[in-house]
């Protein structure tokens, strides 16, 4: 896990086999591409694509790249959850007590 987000930060569309852990992480077809186990022929087709659509290929390194800052650094995590707390306050749910 943490080698694909240390490629997806330096802005590398990760094509990687379908697992648990990384379809949390890449965002299928956004910032690179999951292949079911097994089918090589597959990864290698998306591997072509990419090579031969290099638009594609900026799309998906830049897109990479703001998924890991967004949802994989600190600086993201803090935002987003300082989002979250606004929204629940916002919607008057807040069951916070002071």
């Amino acid at each position: 896990m943490y080698k694909s987000l240390l490629w997806m930060a330096a802005g590398v569309p990760l094509i990687a086999r379908r697992s648990a852990v990384l379809e949390d992480i890449v965002e299928d077809g956004v910032c690179g591409y999951l292949v079911e186990p097994g089918c090589p022929e597959r990864m290698a087709e998306k591997v072509m694509h990419l090579a031969f659509h290099p638009e594609v290929l900026v799309r998906m390194s830049n897109a990479a790249r703001d998924r890991v800052k967004n949802y994989f650094t600190l600086e993201g995590g803090v935002s987003r959850f300082i989002e979250l707390i606004g929204n629940v306050i916002a919607s008057g749910n807040s069951h916070i007590r002071g």
